[in-house]
């Protein structure tokens, strides 16, 4: 299964993103802040990174920037409650997905599988 790292401040958040992703066999682990990630993104070989938008400090487009900066090819997942404008940024710094919050356990491994290249009933 796929490496993936989670982003997201809010703590309960990011531990049922992880969860979730767990129970499908893949390997998670997590970061709350765009600072940490963007360490961990260097020092290991993720096959997704899903990251929050709106985070104290480098928030999650800046992430998406430094993360486009050393590896083009790495998937990201872009969240936010926030906007649908913000959302939409995200895509144009080279987001290759995004979900708005709220959204479902269904929407969001949906959205992994598709982004990971994994066909329905694999």
């Amino acid at each position: 299964m796929a490496s993936i790292l989670v982003v997201e401040d809010g703590t309960l958040f990011r531990n049922i993103i992880k969860e979730i992703l767990e129970l499908e066999g893949h390997h998670v682990s997590g970061a709350a802040s765009g600072e940490e990630a963007a360490r961990l993104c260097q020092e290991f070989v993720l096959d997704l990174v899903i990251t929050d938008l709106v985070m104290p400090g480098m928030d999650g487009l800046e992430l998406i920037r430094s993360l486009r900066h050393f590896d083009q090819n790495l998937p990201v997942l872009a969240i936010s409650g926030a906007s649908e404008d913000l959302l939409k940024e995200a895509t144009a710094l080279g987001a290759t997905g995004t979900l708005g919050k709220p959204f479902t356990t269904d929407e969001l491994l949906a959205m992994v599988d598709k982004i990971l290249g994994k066909q329905p009933g694999e």
